[in-house]
């Protein structure tokens, strides 16, 4: 090659090549800031700006250090060089258009992902509204059971005292046919006032009008308490029954006894209902540990089917079984007494096998506050 084209591909390097290289790498700098910014906060903005500055920091060393040997040895130092440069300038064309589309396709997901918060925060708007709706419906409905529940309540006990009088013969003699027909009146009319009372306490459970007074509880007598109202209704269904108490009297509790007892007559309510003739029911009272208390309640009954054992304490459920068997009740009596032994500070679960029975433990600290 002649001096002459040696001369030319040098000013062609030093005129043409550097020019090119300096405007592209400040193009490549600001693509490279962009997709930084576009994507602040990810593993791309910490890595992909910082690896463009060393490449271009490389390129420059490279570049400079080339030039001044194409000065020192000028006719293999221009020969190298040459190709050197027409490599970088394809190399920062890749890396600009890399970079581009990179910044682009980080822009565009910004914007997608601004797009997709601004709609959750409208759907969250929704949701916020809709809830708030339907805690205003829930309420509603609540209200209007409370106010129905009380309406019936004082028309029914006036029936249930007139069933009585006539059933006593306070009215005049009575046939024994007239006596079945007033019994079965009664059964259904006691029925419905049951109804009525766990319609009311739910009510107030739902809006928080369920007031509680705390005391001190001896609870041999509570247990005592909740076993003499049932053994009538045992004898009657001819369910044996067992009772196991604590060897050592256990320390004082603190509750409402009313709604505690009524929490625990729920429970062995269910077990003599679900319970079939010369069924057996076990009802215990023990100690768990220095701090809390347990009333185990196990029947050999009906069971619980497995898959349903996660609704048993919602309201107004009742088990497929139970259903099919079209034995009586309300589907509240386990909702309230769950609600009652959480005020309480306490816990209840339930372990259960169809046709083999259910056991019900309820945990309650000795000082519940």
């Amino acid at each position: 090659m002649s001096p002459g084209s040696i001369i030319t591909l040098r000013t062609f390097i030093l005129a043409i090549g550097w020019p090119v290289l300096i405007v592209g790498s400040v193009v490549l700098s600001s693509l490279g800031w962009r997709f930084a910014k576009a994507t602040k906060g990810t593993i791309f903005a910490k890595l992909v700006f910082p690896t463009v500055l060393g490449w271009l920091v490389t390129m420059y060393i490279l570049g400079i250090t080339a030039t001044f040997y194409m000065f020192d040895v000028p006719y293999k130092g221009t020969l190298i060089v040459f190709p050197v440069f027409i490599i970088w300038f394809i190399t920062f064309t890749v890396l600009v258009w890399i970079t581009y589309r990179w910044s682009k396709e980080a822009l565009a997901v910004k914007v997608f992902y601004g797009k997709l918060e601004e709609e959750v925060k409208a759907r969250t708007q929704e949701l916020q509204e809709t809830n708030e709706h339907l805690r205003e419906a829930d309420e509603a409905k609540s209200q209007f059971v409370s106010i129905a529940a009380h309406q019936f309540r004082t028309p029914l006990s006036a029936i249930k005292w007139t069933i009585y009088l006539l059933l006593n013969g306070d009215l005049g003699a009575i046939s024994k046919e007239q006596r079945l027909v007033l019994e079965d009146g009664a059964e259904s009319v006691e029925r419905l006032v049951v109804l009525i009372g766990d319609l009311l306490n739910v009510a107030r459970i739902e809006s928080g009008k369920l007031t509680y007074t705390f005391e001190t509880i001896m609870l041999e007598s509570l247990f005592d308490s909740l076993i003499k109202d049932a053994n009538a209704r045992l004898h009657e269904k001819e369910i044996v029954l067992h009772v196991a108490l604590p060897d050592s009297p256990l320390p004082e509790a603190r509750g409402d006894r009313t709604k505690l007892l009524l929490a625990f007559q729920n429970v062995l309510e269910n077990a003599m209902i679900y319970t079939p003739k010369n069924g057996v029911i076990t009802a215990t009272l023990r100690k768990e540990d220095e701090r809390h208390y347990q009333v185990v309640i196990s029947d050999t009954g009906m069971g619980i089917p497995q898959h349903q054992q996660v609704l048993l304490f919602q309201k107004f459920f009742r088990a497929d079984n139970v259903i099919h068997e079209q034995i009586s009740g309300t589907g509240l009596g386990l909702y309230m007494t769950k609600r009652v032994v959480e005020a309480h500070g306490g816990t209840i679960t339930v372990v259960s096998e169809e046709q083999k029975g259910s056991t019900f433990t309820i945990t309650i600290p000795f000082l519940a506050e």
